[in-house]
């Protein structure tokens, strides 16, 4: 928790090797790391769900789960193994949800989703979660909270940004 500015998002960045840090180490997994790129980050076992969406709109929740790391079968892409994937990663997490929907015909909260579970299907260790409410409504925020808590109940290590303006929601879910 920080004010604006204080570095919150570079260090979530740093961790997820989107930034090289100009000195120091990362300590993951009993690993010494100088810096990280986002393919050794998420070697390393370390998740991270931007601000922003990384989304591709014109293509169904599945098809954006499985971008860059598509399931074959042969030669060919198996797109049955990978909407049964998509959905068993979205009841692990409790939600409800048409995988089949193009990104563009979802809400918001859903999109935040679609990213969380984006990340959970890589099977991270630690999970770094970047200021995931700011566009959320109360209840949508109920239901991300829910999640987090299945994710640390899993044993899952957690980051939360938040800034502290917003410190109020994340009070009443860090016992």
């Amino acid at each position: 928790i920080g004010e604006n500015g204080a570095g919150k998002s570079t260090l979530c960045k740093i961790l997820s090797g989107a930034i090289t840090p100009e000195s120091g180490s990362i300590v993951t997994g009993g690993q010494t790391y100088p810096s990280l790129t986002p393919i050794k980050a998420k070697a390393a076992g370390i998740g991270m769900v931007y601000q922003e969406f990384n989304l591709v709109p014109e293509l169904s929740i599945w098809e954006n789960l499985f971008v860059g790391k598509e399931i074959l079968r042969g030669p060919l892409i198996d797109s049955k193994a990978m909407l049964q994937r998509s959905r068993a990663v979205f009841a692990d997490m409790g939600v409800n949800i048409d995988c089949q929907a193009k990104i563009k015909d979802i809400s918001v909260a859903y999109c935040q989703l679609v990213e969380i579970a984006n990340e959970l299907s890589r099977n991270p260790e630690l999970i770094i979660f970047d200021e995931p409410t700011t566009s959320l409504t109360a209840r949508e925020t109920e239901k991300l909270f829910s999640i987090i808590e299945c994710i640390r109940d899993d044993g899952k290590s957690i980051i939360y940004i938040r800034s502290e303006e917003h410190t109020s929601e994340l009070q009443s879910h860090t016992q």
